[in-house]
């Protein structure tokens, strides 16, 4: 007896499974992991700042009431001195951020470089993205990369927001539900493929 064709409703349910298996959606919340860190970093570059004014300020006060400078050179200085200190803190901004991001990147990589494996599998469900009319250059890409295996292409910048909103699609959670033709291009793409699990540790 033939077996029964399975609906979009199963084959949809039994997809999303699959994904939840592999992708630990958390991990991949990219943006909402950064947003401390940024303020952090933020932070210090706006006390780097106020540092950099009021040590430029007090030096100028001290001169203007030594009358080593006049009252129009103080002026001037309080103005010019918002230069340096936001030069500064630009660059204690970019320094911080990199610094703060990096290990999550880097585990992120390490992630990404597990789950895709020798034969990659976020390609997989990229008849979804097709749906979704995902075809921007940075998609394609991603998903080209994915099938090749090129991990350097596979930035977390790109990948995660593509977890999420494959995710939120499976899960119809998004504005369309998965068509039934969709749903049997990823079966078929998944087909003979178990869920790879990551060492939360990594």
């Amino acid at each position: 007896m033939a077996e029964k064709p399975r609906s979009r409703r199963r084959l949809q349910k039994d997809i999303l499974t699959s994904f939840e298996a592999t992708y630990d959606l958390e991990a991949f919340k990219f943006r909402r992991r950064l947003q401390p860190l940024m303020a952090t970093a933020l932070l210090r570059a706006a006390l780097t700042a106020i540092a950099c004014y009021s040590i430029g300020f007090g030096l100028g006060y001290f001169s203007w009431l030594r009358a080593m400078i006049n009252d129009s050179v103080f002026m001037k200085v309080v103005w010019i001195l918002m230069i340096p200190s936001t030069v500064a803190a630009l660059v204690v901004w970019l320094i911080m951020k990199n610094r703060l991001e990096y290990p999550i990147r880097q585990e992120l990589n390490d992630r990404i470089r597990a789950i895709e494996g020798e034969n990659g599998m976020l390609w997989r469900y990229g008849p979804v993205m097709a749906q979704l009319a995902v075809n921007d250059l940075d998609t394609k890409t991603l998903i080209t990369a994915s099938r090749q295996g090129d991990f350097a292409a596979m930035a977390p910048d790109d990948y995660c927001p593509a977890v999420l909103r494959i995710h939120e699609t499976l899960s119809g959670a998004g504005e369309q539900s998965l068509r039934l033709e969709i749903a049997a291009e990823v079966a078929e793409n998944l087909d003979g493929v178990s869920p790879v699990e990551v060492d939360q540790a990594s």
